[in-house]
């Protein structure tokens, strides 16, 4: 399963990359006692171990949300150079400055010495390494145990162009096994462009029968709910899902996570992570929210004797929004407005933008807002008690944006798919959208959490949160 998520190119770089750390930590070992013979490694040993988690830790997260695994950056000498000098530099620099605030005491030089010898050893090896892997590949890149073999769904024009693209010598990492389609002329049509293998409805069969480890669909005058049928028939394939779309072009525009320089497509569906939305979500969401609590605690009340001083009403503003499988619940935010303010403007400016009238549904000069109000709008710290909601597992940290009743009762049915999952204080849509895209590409930015979400994925949203609050982006 391992090999079929991430295909044997991505897995053999992180071994390498986890081997260089390996013989980093045993050269250092080894080479320590020799320079310091007084020197005593088992002092602090679980200190240091830590350490070495960590950096290892922190490297692989950094080369990961950078692309580091992927065949666009490696093949790119420069990008390849400058990424890794960059990040691998900025590794360096948390963990030397982690280590010298954490570690007094008399063995500190000894420990220094450990701990530079150890990062500059393993960085220096990976370097070596990823050179070399990039020769040996270009070498070998016609071996069938590199070689990822792909199927396309849709021979129209959008299809016969990533045929065609796909079986260029640039591409030679997949290899194409043939195309799957509905439409009996389009087949006839396209059949020069690769072997026709039937229909969509025998998805299962054929990719069990050439061992397919991606589909790409190419289709892109399809609905949107049509698309998401289709999807979810490919789902039961348990093979990695890409679309060509234009449905999910805000993904691409908002997201460089493209496998290629110039073939545009968003990865939808990864098996391995299908079970994410569970145990291990909620788990995550009550330890960080907690830490949250506890660390934000005198904020939150001065936020809330500061509201209370400034205008009359209740700290909290509590209104029901819907919830995982379309379930109500009370939704905690700081009061920002005059109390018993008015609604219809709100709802007036939901519909048109679910209509497509307008971009973001945020209202501008607001005279609902007090001026405390303004300012946690702003920075978003009005969003801060629903760190109670992810504790209560109503939210969870990281979800589709929260909907209120009636926006629900707005919906068309396939907008419901992003309930199939806790909504969040944060997520994909306000990290990369906010008050900047249309109602469907928000929609998409939400199914695309839904299909796709995983650690790493909330890891990603959160570093960008921070971001996008700090810098007060789309605040209103």
């Amino acid at each position: 399963m391992f090999i079929k998520r991430f295909g044997r190119f991505k897995l053999l770089l992180l071994a390498g990359d986890l081997l260089a750390f390996l013989t980093g930590v045993l050269f250092s070992f080894w080479l320590l006692p020799i320079i310091f013979p007084s020197y005593r490694i088992t002092q602090g040993l679980i200190l240091k171990i830590l350490l070495f988690a960590l950096a290892i830790f922190l490297t692989i997260i950094s080369f990961r949300f950078n692309n580091l695994y992927k065949h666009k950056i490696i093949f790119d000498i420069e990008k390849h150079i400058i990424l890794l000098f960059k990040h691998l530099i900025w590794t360096f620099i948390i963990i030397l400055i982690f280590y010298f605030l954490f570690k007094p005491g008399k063995t500190i030089v000894g420990d220094r010495a450990l701990i530079i010898s150890f990062l500059s050893t393993s960085y220096f090896l990976i370097f070596i390494f990823r050179f070399n892997f990039r020769l040996y590949y270009l070498k070998f890149k016609e071996s069938s145990f590199l070689k990822r073999k792909i199927i396309a769904i849709g021979a129209g024009e959008l299809g016969t162009l990533f045929i065609k693209e796909i079986n260029s010598p640039k591409f030679s990492m997949f290899e194409f096994k043939g195309f799957l389609d509905d439409d009996f002329q389009v087949n006839k049509v396209n059949h020069a462009c690769g072997k026709f293998l039937g229909t969509s409805t025998e998805i299962v069969k054929i990719t069990k029968e050439y061992k397919i480890d991606e589909i790409f669909i190419t289709i892109n005058n399809i609905d949107h709910d049509k698309l998401l049928s289709l999807i979810k028939k490919c789902r039961a394939t348990k093979c990695n899902i890409n679309v060509l779309s234009s449905h999910f072009g805000i993904i691409e525009k908002k997201i460089d996570q493209g496998e290629f320089k110039n073939l545009d497509y968003v990865t939808i569906h990864t098996p391995i992570i299908s079970n994410y939305f569970g145990f291990i979500k909620r788990l995550f969401d009550i330890l960080l929210s907690i830490l949250l609590i506890l660390i934000l605690s005198p904020f939150l009340i001065i936020i809330s004797i500061i509201i209370g001083l400034t205008s009359r009403g209740p700290i909290l503003y509590t209104p029901y929004s819907i919830g995982k499988d379309g379930t109500p619940f009370r939704f905690l935010k700081f009061r920002s407005m005059h109390h018993n303010s008015p609604t219809d403007s709100h709802k007036k400016l939901v519909e048109e933008f679910i209509n497509g009238k307008i971009v973001g549904a945020k209202l501008r000069h607001d005279p609902r807002v007090t001026k405390i109000g303004k300012f946690l709008r702003k920075y978003s710290l009005d969003e801060l008690p629903q760190l109670f909601n992810v504790l209560k597992g109503e939210m969870s940290i990281v979800g589709p944006r929260p909907s209120t009743e009636y926006e629900f009762n707005m919906m068309e049915d396939w907008h419901k798919k992003r309930f199939e999952v806790l909504p969040g204080m944060t997520g994909l849509w306000q990290v990369a959208g906010r008050s900047e895209v249309s109602y469907i590409d928000m929609i998409m930015m939400d199914i695309y959490y839904v299909e796709n979400g995983s650690f790493w994925l909330d890891l990603y949203i959160l570093f960008k949160t921070f971001f996008v609050v700090i810098k007060a982006k789309g605040g209103h």
